[in-house]
């Protein structure tokens, strides 16, 4: 039996159609990614790798910001408490 192409082609089809209104307006500001460990450390550097390769894939700023303290807890607040249009 020939596995049916042509329904895995509209099925693929339709989910690259549905996804595009989402991406038109995502990211139409700064990114701000929260590293919760001080600056200086291995946590940091791999943060700012991972900024910097996320900006040029995404074509956005994307704002590095430490906030260390109470056992990474601070950071995991500040990212819960942020203003993201979007909400998991």
């Amino acid at each position: 039996m020939k596995p049916n192409v042509y329904g895995w082609l509209f099925a693929l089809a339709g989910a690259l159609v549905g996804s595009v209104p989402a991406q038109a307006q995502y990211a139409n500001k700064s990114l701000r990614l929260i590293v919760p460990y001080p600056p200086g450390g291995g946590t940091d550097t791999l943060g700012r790798v991972f900024g910097q390769k996320l900006s040029e894939s995404l074509g956005q700023q994307v704002v590095i910001e430490n906030r260390p303290g109470g056992g990474a807890n601070i950071g995991a607040e500040i990212a819960a408490k942020s203003k993201s249009g979007r909400r998991w």
